[in-house]
């Protein structure tokens, strides 16, 4: 109506100043008011309130055009020095410390840092208020509260509204559930479909178990409670309120389960605190009962608010929000870390987490890689009043190598499935990110420390096969390694007593970060950086062996390929990742990957595993005709065996036995002539065949049967 007046009267500054003022409530185009009031200064407009000063102070900080915003604040202070009356805006010399703190965080800010947030995409995002985002710890669904209409699709209008028409406004509230599916997530669906006038998560617990944020439209308007559910049979149980040591006669916001459940953080603006709303803790000591409620202290708490509390993973890492000094405009993320009884002096995240917005209600996964937030800032990004915001923190200039290719054993010309171990110079066994060659295909992927030797053990049904060497210089960007075995069945006098493995020549590529210095390094830095974050998503909410359980919760929406994974079956997500890897190297640079042009040979070591260690695999008796000592044509040949089977290995032992009689004493008698003689014959025949006499052993035990009565034993073991 004011701008229809405007129209008329194009130099009323009483007009430009109502205009302004009711365009500055506005959840989507605050920036829209800027020119009526920049209009009221220039023109050095009488009659018009002071305010017009904050106003055009607060659109510039918005706008982080900080220094310009310290001044028109200090206008606005000064305005009201030597006057009786008070400022409607009270806040004005905090504002002007929460610029200063923008300031002295963007110098401070690190070249190269590269953690930044971005808003997450429609239809997680809407026109409507997207809050309170509560991630599981394996990244696999997300919850969060929207005021969306449920039973419309349209959630995006554009940004022709400056507020929603009556029309377009939604009277639902609920939260919404949606699961991950590979780096994008699901259209997300209700969980409650009740009438609310407010409700968002607070805390997940696998899937089943839930805190959350409740105003019923029979509650005093802005009065809710904490309350908690369950799943039961696939659908949240009603919810129940917490008791009164947690929800108290005035207001709560946010709360936190952690050290397993038993203790409760949370915010209260309760008497007895340092001020507005304060963080609070307590331990439960009964099935639903809690302690007294502990203050955190001046430390974390002010004479600001600090809200919603979020505790990672490690119990002693918190992270909140606050309005007060520590801020750069609006509640701000910060973090304290607990060190002993003490908690650290509380940390900004920092210019490229924060605004001068509201960042409210925090949540990130245990790796620390990726984490999520609401905020109501409006720049072009934005899509609704608040949105979501996922941050991601990447590895600094690709402090690893990629080492991918493919690893082959064929048995009777068919390959066969094989896992892989790596270990580096120090015995230190790499797990995280280290995926096994695909059955099919043998392409493998994982991701080292260059500068480091390494062992790639090959394993067949836990059986070690080879055990391949490899150097990563230190400038490594990509390793890619091409490795084929065989295997075959080792057979003597006709029994397959284990395997032998036939490596074929090796085939490998290296690509330095020296080699990429002046070829397109950021493409290949977006491209490495994608990579990990899309490792990270894997292995953050899956194992070597598949995704985990969903405990229960229910989800008749979910991707089928995703519940019907079994345990030990291949990982859905591994081939689409070997090829978006194939792909971001070839449309980054093929010109990156520079081939040395040469064939490696055999660099690592076979493992004849046979059977394990110290046990016979092999046992063969030889009987002699009375009195005699000579072997036999027919025993020449399977000595000819043994000896060749023995010959070329050094990890075998024989063992020649030969059986003696007890005394009366139990003690085995010395040997007798004709049994040394015997013994001798088959060392001698053996030597004269090749085998080393460091291989074989001679080892006399009692007669335990007529078998042993006339004969000699010999075993072959492995040391």
């Amino acid at each position: 109506m004011y701008e229809k007046i405007a129209v008329k009267d194009i130099t009323s500054c009483s007009i430009k100043y109502k205009i302004g003022v009711c365009i500055y409530q506005s959840p989507f185009a605050k920036a829209d008011a800027e020119p009526y009031f920049k209009y009221l200064i220039d023109h050095s407009c009488t009659g018009i309130p002071s305010e017009k000063f904050f106003y055009y102070a607060s659109l510039l900080h918005y706008k982080e055009n900080y220094i310009e915003a310290i001044n028109f604040y200090n206008e606005y202070l000064e305005a009201y020095e030597g006057n009786s009356s008070v400022p409607v805006f009270n806040d004005a010399r905090l504002r002007i410390e929460q610029c200063e703190n923008a300031i002295n965080l963007t110098n401070n800010v690190i070249a190269g840092n590269t953690v930044s947030s971005q808003v997450m995409e429609i239809p997680i995002n809407t026109s409507y208020d997207e809050k309170s985002p509560i991630i599981s710890k394996l990244d696999n669904f997300l919850i969060f509260s929207s005021k969306r209409q449920r039973d419309s699709f349209n959630y995006v209008y554009g940004d022709q509204y400056r507020f929603l028409p009556e029309k377009l406004q939604s009277g639902d509230d609920d939260i919404y559930l949606s699961y991950r599916k590979g780096i994008q997530f699901h259209h997300p669906y209700p969980q409650f479909n009740e009438e609310y006038r407010d409700i968002y998560p607070l805390y997940i617990q696998d899937g089943a178990y839930m805190l959350l944020y409740i105003e019923y439209p029979t509650d005093p308007e802005g009065k809710g409670n904490i309350y908690e559910t369950r799943v039961k049979k696939g659908r949240w149980l009603k919810p129940k309120k917490l008791n009164e040591k947690i929800n108290s006669d005035y207001n709560e916001r946010g709360a936190f389960l952690a050290n397993n459940g038993t203790t409760i953080f949370f915010s209260s603006d309760r008497p007895g605190g340092q001020g507005g709303f304060d963080l609070y803790k307590s331990i439960k000591i009964g099935k639903d009962d809690w302690s007294n409620p502990i203050n955190l202290g001046p430390t974390i708490n002010s004479e600001y608010d600090e809200v919603f509390p979020f505790i990672h993973n490690d119990n002693k890492t918190l992270y909140y929000s606050t309005n007060g000094t520590k801020s750069i405009g609006g509640f701000d993320l910060v973090t304290s870390v607990k060190e002993g009884a003490t908690w650290s002096t509380p940390k900004n995240l920092g210019v490229t987490i924060n605004s001068p917005f509201d960042e409210l209600q925090f949540s990130q996964i245990p790796s620390k890689r990726y984490s999520y937030f609401s905020s109501n800032r409006q720049n072009k990004d934005a899509i609704g009043g608040y949105d979501i915001y996922s941050i991601f923190k990447p590895v600094h200039k690709m402090k690893r190598a990629i080492v991918t290719g493919n690893i082959e054993v064929e048995k009777n010309g068919q390959k066969i499935p094989i896992s892989l171990t790596v270990k580096d110079q120090d015995n230190i066994t790499y797990k995280k990110y280290v995926y096994d060659p695909d059955p099919a295909t043998g392409k493998f992927f994982m991701i080292l420390l260059p500068g480091k030797n390494y062992t790639i053990t090959v394993t067949y049904n836990e059986l070690e096969l080879y055990n391949i060497k490899i150097d990563l210089p230190k400038n490594t960007y990509r390793y890619q390694l091409i490795k084929t075995f065989e295997m075959k069945d080792i057979v003597v006098l006709n029994k397959t007593v284990g395997y032998d493995i036939i490596p074929n020549d090796s085939q490998f590529e290296v690509t330095t970060f020296d080699q990429i210095k002046d070829k397109k390094e950021d493409i290949a830095d977006a491209r490495y950086d994608a990579l990990l974050m899309l490792m990270d998503m894997i292995v953050d909410r899956t194992d070597k062996d598949g995704l985990a359980s969903l405990n229960a919760l229910d989800d008749p929406a979910l991707d089928p390929v995703i519940s019907q994974q079994a345990e030990g079956s291949p990982d859905p997500y591994y081939t689409p990742l070997l090829d978006l890897i194939e792909r971001a190297f070839n449309e980054a640079n093929p010109d990156l990957l520079t081939t040395l042009d040469s064939m490696r040979g055999d660099t690592g070591e076979k493992v004849v595993r046979l059977s394990k260690s110290n046990k016979s695999i092999l046992d063969q008796r030889y009987y002699f005709v009375e009195n005699e000592f000579d072997i036999s044509r027919e025993d020449q040949k399977t000595l000819n065996d043994i000896a060749s089977f023995i010959k070329p290995r050094s990890d075998l032992r024989l063992e020649i036995i030969h059986f003696s009689k007890s005394d009366d004493n139990n003690e085995i008698k010395e040997t007798d002539t004709l049994t040394q003689m015997r013994i001798n014959s088959i060392n001698n025949y053996l030597a004269s065949k090749g085998v080393e006499q460091w291989k074989i052993k001679v080892v006399e035990k009692p007669k335990m049967s007529s078998d042993d009565t006339g004969c000699l034993k010999l075993s072959i073991i492995i040391k």
